[in-house]
């Protein structure tokens, strides 16, 4: 086990951003959930929109069905698209998320470019008001 404490150990002294295309393969899924349980890089998953989004919606649902409070990474969505962040949000509530997290992974934005994105997400999507 020292070879991989030593691996771990250095992953997460110099994390790095990976960048998956592979996104809805469920081995891809399981190993990206496990490296950013374990803080080793920040992980971008790259794929269909709409896959995703079915995706999140089905994530949501599944952890609904075992516990009350359902919480939403929406992972670097300071580089994404306005409107289909909030499509992604207001879905991902439809079908039960409680707290929604939109956090700006990358520092892609500006302090006011992402007031703006929240200020956006807060007027174009039903339910936000129902979330933390």
């Amino acid at each position: 086990m020292a070879l991989i404490d030593n691996i771990i150990a250095r992953a997460k002294s110099n994390k790095q951003r990976i960048v998956l295309p592979e996104s809805l393969e469920e081995r891809t899924i399981k190993a990206a959930d496990q490296a950013l349980r374990d803080e080793l890089a920040d992980i971008i998953l790259i794929g269909n929109r709409e896959e995703i989004l079915e995706r999140a919606v089905a994530a949501v649902a599944y952890a609904k069905r075992f516990v009350a409070d359902v919480h939403f990474y929406a992972e670097d969505a300071g580089r994404t698209e306005n409107e289909y962040l909030a499509r992604v949000v207001e879905a991902v509530i439809k079908a039960g998320a409680t707290v929604i997290n939109i956090p700006d992974t990358t520092g892609y934005c500006l302090p006011a470019e992402f007031g703006a994105k929240i200020k956006y997400l807060i007027d174009h999507v039903d339910g936000i008001d129902r979330v933390t």
